[in-house]
């Protein structure tokens, strides 16, 4: 996980990316801010879950 300088800054949005494919050990989500704005949170997950 990397929180930029900036933070807690609103992001301006973020993307979910399926990086399965890319043959990542255990890796497999990839989430980031499309905007790059100061303050944007990113990182790598295995997977992510839905909640209501």
């Amino acid at each position: 996980m990397e929180i930029e300088k900036g933070f807690p800054w609103a992001t301006g949005g973020m993307f979910i990316e399926d990086i399965k494919s890319h043959g990542l050990e255990s890796l497999g989500i990839y989430v980031g801010d499309f905007e790059a704005s100061n303050g944007s949170i990113t990182f790598w997950a295995k997977s992510v879950e839905r909640l209501s």
